[in-house]
C-alpha cells in the first residue's frame, strides 16, 4: 500500500475509534467524541482564571486577594502545558508521518503557530494596551517546539528541566542588553523589537516559557486515560509545586539575598523594607524579574519566569489536569458541555477578550466576572450540546491541513490559549 493511502486508512481508523495510540487503550467512558474530556475541563478552568486575572481586583489594601493569587501565572501557565499535551497527542501518529512525507507535520505545526499569532496580534492591536494577549506568545512558543517533537517521554521531561533550570539565567544575562518594549504596543514594534518582546521582555516570555510546552509534551505521551496516571499527576504536580516553594522560601532568608533584591527593586520606595517586598512579591511582575540582581531568580511570585516560578506553576498545572481527568471519569457527558469552553478554547479566549473592550462590554467593576464567565461558558456549553467546533478553531485546521497538503484530523483537537 502507498504511504499515503495507509495514512487515509489510519486515520479513517481513527475517527471510528477514540484517541488510539494517544492515550492509550482504555476508553473507560471518559473520552467522548474522540476527546479527553478531562483535557477540556482543565482547558476551561484555565479559561476562566485568564477572566478572573483581567477582571477581579489585583489588590485590596495593598494585599492581594486569593482569587488572584490562585489564578495570576497560573491559568496561562495551565494553557501552555495544554498546549504542549495536545500536540503530543497529535504527533503520536508521526511515523505514518514521516512514511508520507517527512516535514509535513512540522510544517502543520508551524502554520498552527503563524495563524494563533496573527489572531492574536489582531486582537491586540483591537484592545487596550494594557491588557496583555498571550496569542502570540502562544504561536512563537509551538515554533520553538518544533524541534522536540519527536522526542519520547523521559526526554520530554529532561528537556523541560534543562528549560526551567537554563533559559531564565539566559534571559536574566541577555535582557540588560536588549531595547526595553514593556510599555509599547506590540503591533508598533519593529520587527526585532517584536521578536525580543515575544521571546524575551514580554508578558509572556516564550523562551523562558519553552519548559511549560515540552512538560506538556511528556504528558502527552502517557496513558491519560488510566486512572493509575491521573493519580500519579496530582501526586507529583503537587509535589514540584510544593518543593518549588519551600526552596525558594529557604532562598529567600539569606541575609544577603534580601539586601540585593532591596537595593535592585525597582518600585522601591524611600525606606522600603523586606516586608514591603515580600508584600509586594505575590502580585507578580510583567512576565519577567528586575535585572539589577541574579538574586530574583530565587523568587517564585507568579509572571516572573524564574525556575521556582517555572516549576511550581508546572506542578500545579500537572496537579489541576490529573484531578480533572479524574473528575471528568464520572458522567463525561455533563462535563463535556458545562466545560464545552474548553473545547474551543481559542474561540472562547477571543471572546473574552471582546467582551473586555468597555464599548462592547459595559465595565462594572467585580461583576464583569461573573457576567463574562457566565457568557463564555453558556457559548462554550451551546456549541457542546450541538457538537459544533469553534469557528476559530475550524479556520485554523482549515489552514494547517491546507498548507501541509493533507487534512490532519488530530491536528484539528489542538487547541492552543
Amino acid at each position: 500500500m502507498h504511504p499515503a493511502e495507509a495514512l487515509a486508512a489510519q486515520q479513517s481508523k481513527d475517527r471510528r475509534s477514540p484517541l488510539p495510540n494517544a492515550i492509550g487503550s482504555s476508553s473507560g467512558g471518559h473520552a467522548a467524541g474522540g476527546r479527553l474530556v478531562g483535557l477540556d475541563v482543565a482547558r476551561c478552568i484555565a479559561l476562566i482564571g485568564m477572566i478572573a486575572h483581567h477582571t477581579l481586583a489585583k489588590t485590596i489594601h495593598g494585599h492581594v486577594p486569593w482569587p488572584q493569587s490562585l489564578a495570576t501565572g497560573r491559568s496561562s501557565g495551565l494553557f501552555a502545558v495544554l498546549a504542549g499535551t495536545s500536540i503530543a497527542i497529535m504527533t503520536r501518529r508521526s511515523t505514518l508521518e514521516r512514511q508520507s512525507g517527512r516535514g509535513r507535520l512540522e510544517i502543520s505545526i508551524f502554520v498552527r503557530a503563524l495563524a494563533i499569532a496573527a489572531i492574536g496580534l489582531v486582537l491586540e492591536k483591537l484592545h487596550d494596551p494594557g491588557v496583555g494577549v498571550i496569542l502570540p506568545y502562544y504561536g512563537v512558543l509551538f515554533m520553538l517546539g518544533i524541534p522536540f517533537l519527536r522526542l519520547r517521554a523521559r526526554q520530554l521531561l529532561a528537556a523541560a528541566l534543562v528549560a526551567d533550570l537554563v533559559l531564565p539565567f539566559v534571559s536574566a544575562l541577555v535582557r540588560p542588553h536588549l531595547p526595553s518594549t514593556a510599555s509599547v504596543p506590540l503591533h508598533d514594534l519593529t520587527p526585532f523589537q517584536l521578536a525580543v518582546n515575544l521571546g524575551l521582555n514580554g508578558d509572556f516570555p516564550a523562551l523562558p516559557w519553552l519548559g511549560f510546552l515540552l512538560a506538556g509534551m511528556a504528558l502527552g505521551r502517557v496513558a491519560l486515560d488510566r486512572p493509575r496516571t491521573a493519580w500519579w499527576l496530582v501526586a507529583t504536580g503537587s509535589a514540584l509545586a510544593v518543593a518549588a516553594a519551600t526552596v525558594s522560601d529557604l532562598l529567600l532568608r539569606i541575609p544577603s539575598a534580601r539586601t540585593a533584591l532591596l537595593q535592585s527593586w525597582p518600585d522601591a520606595r524611600p525606606g522600603a523594607t523586606w516586608h514591603d517586598l515580600a508584600a509586594a512579591l505575590p502580585a507578580g511582575f510583567g512576565g519577567t524579574t528586575p535585572t539589577g540582581s541574579l538574586w530574583w531568580l530565587a523568587v517564585h511570585a507568579p509572571h516572573t519566569a524564574t525556575p521556582f516560578d517555572l516549576m511550581q506553576t508546572t506542578g500545579c498545572a500537572v496537579a489541576v489536569i490529573g484531578g480533572c481527568l479524574l473528575a471528568a471519569r464520572h458522567r463525561p457527558r455533563v462535563w463535556q458541555v458545562v466545560f464545552g469552553a474548553g473545547a474551543m478554547s481559542l474561540t472562547s479566549y477571543s471572546l473574552h477578550l471582546v467582551l473586555l473592550r468597555t464599548d462592547v462590554w459595559p465595565d462594572i467593576g467585580t461583576t464583569n466576572f461573573w457576567s463574562e464567565a457566565a457568557v463564555v461558558l453558556t457559548v462554550g456549553a451551546g456549541f457542546a450540546l450541538l457538537r459544533w467546533r469553534g469557528p476559530l478553531e475550524r479556520i485554523v485546521s482549515f489552514l494547517t491541513g491546507l498548507a501541509s497538503g493533507f487534512p490532519h484530523p488530530q491536528m484539528s483537537r489542538i487547541r492552543s490559549r
